[in-house]
């Protein structure tokens, strides 16, 4: 793994933000990675696969003349994201933005999950988050500098999710803290997005036998980052999501939970 040089960098690079982005292998993360590359933002991209993370890292220091290093971590395990937390203490990295985006999904009965997966989904969904997010804010405290958080929850946040039962349960816990902490920092000039996707086309998604529409993962990158700049507290991604969401906002909660029982239970 390549240091992260924070040192005896050039005048450009010293005017750099750098953003730290987990899930940065595919999908949202990858997407997020190149829109903030293209704005001019120096990188930093946590995920498993790092042979991946490499030649994404080398593409995107050609195509945007930017710095981008790797750091591969299992954030499904308490030692991956201590390691991850070890490479920034060590390195002395400071970061200017965090994207919590690594996610897990299991769709499937609750009673056929196995308690080992639930828990590498919770790990990765909601305490790699809220321990980053933490790292961060301590980091930024103790420096008096100010910084961003983007917390990449769900729309299953908003109402629980039959065959989605831990996911659902995962995304609502991302939602209420990255909301209950914007509140605890409104005073202070740390500013956090909780962004709301409904089902993209990513590979998470497009692995799980989901009957819903997707929508385009660039589509809702770009919703993200827009959102992040109008300094927008919560973002719910695309047109139709943002229309169903609205609509859904009349029917009872219970009732909810069972149309959505029914819509995966008839899916093909």
């Amino acid at each position: 793994m390549e240091e992260i040089n924070t040192q005896a960098k050039s005048p450009d690079f010293l005017k750099s933000k750098l953003a730290l982005i987990t899930g940065a292998s595919s999908g949202i993360g990858l997407n997020l990675a190149r829109l903030f590359a293209k704005k001019g933002y120096d990188l930093v991209l946590v995920a498993r696969r790092e042979g991946r993370l490499e030649k994404i890292s080398d593409k995107l220091k050609k195509v945007y003349n930017i710095e981008c290093k790797v750091i591969k971590a299992d954030l499904s395990l308490a030692k991956g994201l201590k390691k991850l937390i070890s490479v920034l203490e060590e390195q002395e990295v400071v970061i200017d933005l965090l994207v919590n985006c690594a996610g897990i999904l299991c769709v499937d009965k609750a009673q056929n999950i196995e308690l080992k997966n639930d828990i590498s989904l919770m790990y990765t969904n909601l305490i790699s988050p809220i321990e980053l997010s933490k790292y961060c804010v301590r980091k930024w405290a103790e420096k008096e500098r100010k910084g961003s958080i983007i917390n990449i929850s769900s729309m299953a946040a908003f109402c629980p999710h039959p065959y989605m039962a831990t996911y659902s349960a995962s995304k609502a816990g991302l939602y209420h803290y990255s909301l209950a902490m914007a509140a605890e920092l409104r005073k202070q000039c740390i500013y956090i997005l909780t962004a709301c996707p409904g089902p993209t086309d990513t590979d998470l998604i497009n692995k799980n036998d989901l009957s819903y529409p997707k929508a385009k993962v660039s589509e809702v990158a770009y919703d993200i980052i827009r959102a992040y700049e109008q300094k927008k507290k919560v973002v719910i991604t695309n047109r139709l999501y943002k229309m169903l969401h609205f609509i859904s906002s009349v029917i009872p909660k219970l009732r909810k939970i069972i149309l959505i029982a029914y819509i995966m239970e008839n899916r093909d």
